[in-house]
């Protein structure tokens, strides 16, 4: 999925170092552009080694950092990196694994104001390009989104885009203004840092951002199937725990053009404390896909009096549902059939989720991980492009979709659940 392009031979050698202590599993390909520092030849030899099918990372020494200017003859699956001293190979391997790591990041941190849309490319009028390993960037698809944002702001705004900077802190824009900062606290309320009541506010169409990303997500949706299809000849089953959120969808999507609908089976873990919207999802949307789903059932619900609700120290519903889960996936598999399990892990999630390789082993199982570098907004789009609808929890304004009791559900979420009424299912737990 990654190819790490430096200028000279010393600096691949430190780089491939670095990928041997920090990246073991990842399979990445580093390369050089044969120490050239002259800016046609360095893009001479770029041109010949950067393609569509992976995500090329070109780090560069403070003592090159005139080639990041370079950066507009490439495409968004291509990012120039300085790094803090004169040569790559000066760097500490610690720290170049840092810089890696905040490369990667300014690939899905990277969009723009173009044709009265957001565009999710460096080449028109960026909003942001940040190296940020905390950011994410979102879309507030539906009305949820609108009245929570007029309630807390007075400024009415459709489509506006969210920039998760880091832990809480939100920026909010219509078309390239920020209209508002907001902190999403885990507990408490959300709090409005600053509004800008003056700034313009935009009509921004969800057809517009959709036609102004088709080239985008094309270009996102061949690496994913590019890295998935070397797994073609060697697994029989591939398998897709499908929780009807956003992630897991888009997953399945890129599975079923991969793999085929005859060799790509998607399972719900049902926890008996799931939003009834997300089971109504999946039976919708396998319909239109013209795809069978396996359930199978975590005892989550009945495991509340004896454990007590989960929390972020005590995820001991996340070892039920992966039971279940692996449990089911052993009973529909032949005992000479090779299974892969595709999941949706994205690097903007969480810290833990960007150090994972993107091919690893769980018990006997493989699992990979497709979407890695793909931020909420592009994760939203692909499966709008594809036709699909998104889960309607999502129009109410939901960022992350779980079960009702889960810990990550923050302030934001839990003020959605009170005005819309989803309260009462933990009061339904608790009677």
């Amino acid at each position: 999925m990654f190819r790490v392009i430096v200028r000279a031979k010393r600096d691949a050698d430190a780089l491939r170092a670095m990928l041997s202590v920090f990246y073991t599993g990842w399979n990445i390909e580093a390369r050089t552009f044969k120490g050239k520092r002259d800016p046609d030849r360095a893009l001479e030899i770029l041109n010949k080694i950067c393609n569509h099918k992976k995500y090329n990372i070109i780090l560069l020494g403070r003592e090159d950092s005139q080639l990041q200017l370079l950066q507009s003859n490439f495409d968004e699956n291509t990012t120039f990196h300085v790094v803090r001293k004169k040569k790559i190979r000066n760097t500490k391997l610690k720290a170049l694994a840092k810089e890696f790591e905040l490369a990667r990041s300014r690939i899905r941190n990277t969009v723009s104001w173009h044709g009265n849309s957001y565009v999710f490319s460096h080449k028109y009028k960026v909003i942001t390009r940040e190296a940020n390993t905390s950011m994410d960037i979102f879309i507030g698809i539906g009305e949820g989104y609108s009245e929570i944002i007029e309630k807390l702001t007075g400024i009415k705004v459709e489509n506006p885009l969210f920039i998760r900077v880091r832990a809480g802190i939100h920026r909010i824009y219509s078309g390239p203004n920020e209209i508002a900062t907001i902190n999403i606290p885990d507990k408490g309320k959300v709090e409005v840092l600053s509004v800008n009541k003056g700034a313009e506010i935009y009509d921004v169409e969800l057809n517009g951002i959709l036609n102004n990303n088709r080239k985008v997500l094309r270009l996102h949706e061949n690496i994913a199937i590019n890295f998935l299809k070397q797994f073609k000849r060697k697994y029989d089953k591939f398998i897709v725990p499908w929780s009807g959120g956003k992630d897991s969808t888009a997953c399945l999507l890129l599975a079923l053009k991969t793999f085929g609908k005859e060799k790509v089976t998607p399972i719900y873990v049902d926890t008996g404390v799931d939003f009834p919207q997300s089971p109504e999802y999946i039976e919708k949307i396998s319909g239109r896909l013209g795809i069978k789903f396996e359930k199978v059932y975590a005892p989550v619900k009945e495991s509340l009096k004896e454990k007590g609700f989960p929390t972020h120290e005590n995820r001991w519903c996340t070892v039920l549902k992966v039971e279940a889960l692996y449990a089911k996936v052993r009973e529909i598999t032949e005992e000479d059939e090779q299974v892969l399990i595709v999941v949706g892990d994205r690097d903007s999630e969480s810290r833990s989720r960007s150090l994972r390789p993107t091919t690893r082993l769980d018990q006997e199982f493989t699992i990979v991980a497709p979407i890695r570098m793909w931020n909420t907004a592009i994760t939203q789009l692909y499966i709008l492009s594809n036709g699909i609808p998104l889960n309607p929890l999502y129009l109410q304004g939901f960022y992350r979709l779980g079960c009702y009791i889960c810990p990550s559900l923050r302030s934001w979420e839990k003020e959605i659940m009170k005005r819309k009424g989803h309260m009462k299912l933990l009061e339904q737990l608790e009677n």
